[in-house]
Order: C-alpha cells, then sequence, then structure tokens
C-alpha cells in the first residue's frame, strides 16, 4: 500500500515572502535588516532622489506630462493647478483689497 503522489512539498518548510517553500536549511540563511538597515537605505534612496531637482518636481506637479511623440510641444497646465492657483491669487486678492477699504474707511 505504498502510494506515489507524485510532487509533493518538502516536510520541513517555510513559507519566504514570495510564497514560495523553502527547505529549512536555506530558510535559517535568509537574515532580515534591523531598524538602522532600513534607515541607511531609505537615507541613501533619497540622497539619489535630490539628483532629479526641486524644479523638475515643482514643473511636474503643476505641467502635463510631455508629449513622447512630438518633443517641440510646449507642456501646458495642469487644469488642478489652475483651480488651486486662481484660488489661492483670489483670496489674496479679496484680503489686500478687504485691507485697503478697512485703511481708508479709518482714515477718513
Amino acid at each position: 500500500m505504498n502510494q506515489d503522489t507524485g510532487i509533493t512539498q518538502p516536510l520541513f518548510s517555510e513559507r519566504n515572502w514570495d510564497g514560495m517553500f523553502l527547505p529549512r536549511e536555506h530558510a535559517m540563511d535568509i537574515v532580515t535588516p534591523d531598524r538602522k538597515q532600513v534607515r541607511q537605505a531609505g537615507r541613501m534612496r533619497f540622497h539619489r532622489a535630490c539628483d532629479a531637482g526641486v524644479w523638475k518636481r515643482l514643473l511636474a506637479a503643476v505641467l502635463e506630462p510631455a508629449n513622447p511623440f512630438d518633443e517641440a510641444t510646449p507642456r501646458h497646465v495642469r487644469l488642478e493647478a489652475l483651480i488651486i492657483g486662481s484660488l489661492i491669487a483670489g483670496s489674496i486678492t479679496l484680503s489686500v483689497l478687504f485691507n485697503l477699504y478697512a485703511a481708508l474707511v479709518r482714515s477718513a
């Protein structure tokens, strides 16, 4: 009554992050990073990200993506940036006009 089931899973195995099974002797070799290593990796990544430049990141937030088929066409302003910019400009204008009007009324 010896039955062969074909493909079987190893008896002693542990599941790794990818969902694959590893034999126990290979699973013991996996080293997880500690807090200092994670912080160091984050710092290194952000130091490399500074090379992209602040202006590029700001322009990417304000302007539409470039046309990959026609490099000569200018980039247009995003609708969200236009709406937020007009709301900010309107609130600044209203506050300046309100303060000017209040100053004129006080002086009269």
